[in-house]
């Protein structure tokens, strides 16, 4: 506001020889506050901020330890030495030294058993829907069937039937790692065909 005061002043005394003399004493009439104004004063920082990139260093400690169950344990630990956090995250292996075995075959023993108790959805049947349903599921350490999930299917009646079943599976023996009983994922595809 003073600004553009000062500049509307200086504009209309262009043309005079005292100028100079008539905006400066414009300018000290202006910027003296009334006695009812209150006075903002206003600071412009004096030091300059330098931003760096971040210098600090973290040691990564990965423990392997046979006698863990299957954990992994990460630690990250900076540079300073104090602890920050601890991450714990159980493994779910595909491939494990010893496979899950399903009453002393593997998984396509386990296969045979679904197909033995699979019931043909009537919806289905009905409806000529037939294909492959493609599920995964966890065998846990301690033998129990988890974590069904349809991965593919072309119906949801058909999936519905595949996961009643799996469910229902009795206890597998565990997979093992290192001499440890582990969580292994297992994927198993399931046709559905109608008879002609």
């Amino acid at each position: 506001m003073i600004g553009s005061l000062l500049i509307a002043i200086a504009v209309f005394s262009w043309g005079r020889a005292d100028t100079g003399a008539v905006a400066i004493q414009a300018a000290q009439a202006i910027v003296e506050p009334e006695p009812d104004m209150a006075v903002q004063k206003v600071y412009a920082p004096s030091t300059i901020i330098n931003v760096r990139d971040n210098d600090r260093k973290i040691d990564f400690n990965v423990n392997f330890d046979p006698t863990d169950e299957g954990l992994l344990t990460v630690t990250l630990i900076p540079a300073g030495g104090k602890e920050e956090k601890a991450v714990e995250e159980e493994i779910v292996f595909i491939n494990a030294e010893v496979m899950p075995k399903f009453q002393g075959g593997d998984v396509n023993r386990f296969r045979a058993w679904v197909m033995e108790r699979l019931k043909y959805p009537v919806i289905a049947a009905e409806n000529n829907i037939q294909g492959r349903v493609m599920l995964s599921f966890v065998v846990e350490k301690d033998g129990r069937v988890t974590g069904i999930e349809v991965l593919a299917s072309p119906d949801r009646s058909l999936s519905e039937e595949t996961v009643r079943v799996v469910s229902a599976s009795p206890e597998w023996k565990p997979g093992e790692q290192r001499g440890m009983a582990v969580r292994v994922c297992h994927t198993l595809p399931v046709e559905f065909r109608l008879g002609q």
